[in-house]
């Protein structure tokens, strides 16, 4: 007995849509990563680019939760199960990412601050 839910019509539906798939991952990382959209917020919640755009839509348990500053040994609670790797008062001071440690704006670091 033959197949007929694979045909020409099912190749190319599945092409197409690979293709828009693709052209809308590239629309978005040009809109995101590369004009930086959000920035003023991004910069307001002490995050870089990667972690912002790319970790925003990340689920994390509804729980206050606590955790120690990597860089001033601070215990700290924040509210969801996320939790930073700075305080903000590090990641203002230092010009790092609060979730990440890395550089804000990307750039490479010669010495710890």
């Amino acid at each position: 007995m033959p197949n007929h839910t694979f045909d020409l019509y099912k190749i190319q539906s599945a092409t197409q849509r690979a293709k828009d798939y693709a052209g809308d991952q590239i629309k978005r990382v040009q809109r995101l990563l590369v004009s930086d959209a959000d920035r003023l917020k991004r910069e307001h919640e002490h995050l870089c680019k990667w972690c912002w755009y790319r970790r925003s839509g990340s689920l994390h348990g509804q729980a206050f939760t606590e955790y120690v500053c990597q860089r001033c040994d601070q215990e700290l609670s924040h509210h969801n199960t996320g939790v930073p790797a700075l305080c903000t008062p590090c990641a203002e001071k230092t010009g790092l990412c609060c979730a990440c440690c890395g550089d804000m704006n990307g750039e490479k670091r010669t010495e710890v601050p």
